[in-house]
């Protein structure tokens, strides 16, 4: 590739990920999941860090007495950023209690849960390549 291009950025990623921790792949799929848009209505309600008092203001008083383990895009990345990741799998198990916790939330006819489930499909395709 040529020098500078992305395609040169991603394999110098690669040579430079010592095995430990989340990969290049899963670093860009996190991104890719972050990116995405779910129309004007929701945007990306996932990247909302889900802290008690985010939930208080959100009008979801219940959430932390519904949901034991919390998780959102802005705990994954911030996981992603200080090593908590042993490898992808662990992230990926972040991004499906993301879809788990719409479901068991909001209930299956949610659009949150539909955006919770094309946000976990998103990651996964985006893993594969």
């Amino acid at each position: 590739p040529a020098k500078g291009s992305i395609a040169d950025l991603e394999l110098q990623a690669s040579k430079e990920w010592d095995g430990v921790g989340v990969s290049p792949h899963g670093r860009r799929a996190l991104d890719a999941a972050w990116a995405l848009h779910f129309g004007p209505e929701l945007g990306n309600p996932f990247r909302t860090r889900l802290t008690r008092d985010m939930c208080l203001q959100l009008g979801a008083v219940d959430y932390y007495s519904i949901i034991k383990d919390v998780c959102d895009l802005s705990l994954c990345r911030e996981r992603l950023n200080t090593g908590a990741y042993e490898n992808d799998a662990a992230l990926r198990r972040d991004i499906r209690k993301i879809a788990e916790n719409a479901l068991q939330y909001h209930g299956p006819s949610s659009p949150y849960t539909t955006a919770a489930d094309q946000l976990a499909a998103a990651f996964d395709a985006a893993l594969a390549r």
